[in-house]
């Protein structure tokens, strides 16, 4: 969605994160107000353990930005990966995430996007920082937009914003809680092959206890996850201030030479390998009848095209980047569409950081269609006009991401797109699809493709 740069205000003499908005969704009205609402949310907030947004302006050729209070350190995604810390040092990160949305829950403003990507932890030791007021709204209009959309990432949605579309504070609890759960044990409750699945699994199953991975950690820690990620809202915490007593209760229980045992200690490993972090990220899910959406051109953005009053450099390493369950009745969707909305994209010299470069999906849950048959959809569907209703499938292996998904919409097919390494196909071309080329398909049908990641 936007480049985030490094840049220096010389009329207040300090250093801030100008974060420019990609040239192509200047003239997307969801993506341009979805900007204007980080202003307008983070505005209304003054904690230290949210990121402060300075201003905000659009360039000389007219692409929104937003500048904002530069934080040198890491993300907590990158923090989970190094897996050095113990349990005192999560549950003390937890505690100030609830901190921080205790602020923004106590204005009635809902954060949506809670996730390790959009936690930020200072080098210099401070309180960790909630980014990315994009997707927060006002407490009580949270509910399906007018097309139905309602935005996350599906690893954190909440059982009954997956459901329903309509969520309130204590969606951002239960995100809350799984990031919780990645603290303790490393990686996501749920994976899957497509968010899809990843979201029944969250609707359908409860968060497994992180005992089961990480065998040492005592009740009380399984306790607060399944409290902050229940299904039922009669027992989750409501906000985040009901939630921090919560924590803070049972933790005062912990000993503590358990509090600082580490986590990524001998102890803490069982004989199954723990899944690995889902690359399955989601712009969107989707509760009404809404078909697919074109995928925007996505071209480079240049250092030369920042705010003219302010001096910047893209990409250097450490700073703010954004990024581009109980008893419960089984819940399964209809139809699903999917639609690349724009990417969400951030730039940073260090490509470890790879949960920062997961690219936005919308992902549809209506009504008239099964839902088998759809595994392997990942990234995007597209709406086609009428063509005849029996066409060849064009051969698009080795074609660029964007040739094949206009190879494929040029006969009225649509293309859905998964993700995967390869070291001799290039990242961003067709690695296979199916079904294969020179097979008939009818008008509206789907090619899956599978596109390069790299090596």
């Amino acid at each position: 969605m936007a480049v985030v740069y490094r840049g220096y205000d010389h009329r207040l003499g300090r250093e801030v994160a100008i974060k420019v908005m990609h040239s192509h969704l200047a003239d997307n009205e969801a993506f341009v107000s979805r900007f204007k609402r980080e202003a307008h949310s983070a505005a209304q907030l003054s904690d230290a353990g949210i990121v402060a947004v300075y201003d905000q302006g659009k360039t000389p050729s007219g692409r929104p930005y937003l500048v904002m209070e530069l934080i040198d350190g890491i993300t907590m995604r990158k923090f989970i990966a190094t897996r050095g810390y113990t349990l005192g040092r999560a549950i003390e990160l937890t505690k100030q995430l609830l901190s921080s949305l205790e602020t923004a829950h106590q204005v009635g403003i809902i954060h949506r996007d809670i996730k390790p990507e959009n936690v930020l932890l200072p080098t210099n030791g401070k309180t960790a920082k909630v980014a990315d007021f994009g997707l927060a709204r006002a407490a009580d209009a949270i509910t399906a937009t007018a097309t139905g959309t309602v935005m996350g990432t599906v690893a954190y949605m909440s059982p009954e914003l997956v459901r329903t579309g309509k969520a309130g504070t204590s969606a951002d609890i239960f995100a809350v809680g799984v990031t919780f759960y990645e603290l303790l044990t490393g990686t996501q409750p749920f994976t899957a092959d497509t968010p899809v699945q990843v979201a029944l699994l969250n609707v359908n199953e409860p968060i497994p206890a992180p005992s089961k991975l990480v065998p040492w950690l005592p009740p009380q820690i399984d306790e607060i996850v399944s409290a902050l990620t229940n299904h039922d809202l009669n027992i989750r915490p409501a906000n985040a201030t009901k939630a921090l007593e919560l924590v803070e209760r049972l933790v005062d229980t912990i000993p503590a030479n358990v509090l600082k045992h580490d986590l990524d200690s001998e102890e803490s490993h069982t004989l199954v390998d723990p899944m690995p972090v889902s690359s399955q990220h989601v712009a969107g899910v989707n509760v009404g009848l809404q078909s697919g959406a074109p995928v925007a051109s996505r071209s480079a953005y240049s250092a030369a095209s920042a705010p003219s009053n302010f001096s910047a450099t893209s990409g250097n390493s450490g700073q703010y980047s954004t990024p581009s369950y109980y008893s419960t009745p089984t819940y399964q969707p209809q139809m699903l569409a999917m639609a690349d909305t724009g990417w969400q994209q951030s730039y940073s010299d260090d490509d470890d950081d790879e949960g920062l470069r997961r690219r936005g999906l919308l992902v549809g849950i209506p009504t008239a269609l099964a839902l088998a048959g759809l595994a392997g959809i990942g990234a995007y569907i597209l709406a086609s006009p009428d063509k005849p209703s029996q066409v060849s499938i064009p051969d698009v292996t080795g074609k660029t991401q964007d040739d094949a998904v206009t190879a494929l919409d040029d006969v009225g097919l649509k293309a859905a797109g998964i993700s995967a390494s390869s070291s001799t196909v290039p990242k961003g071309q067709v690695i296979s699809q199916q079904p294969t080329a020179g097979t008939t398909a009818k008008t509206g049908d789907t090619v899956t493709l599978t596109i390069s990641s790299g090596s």
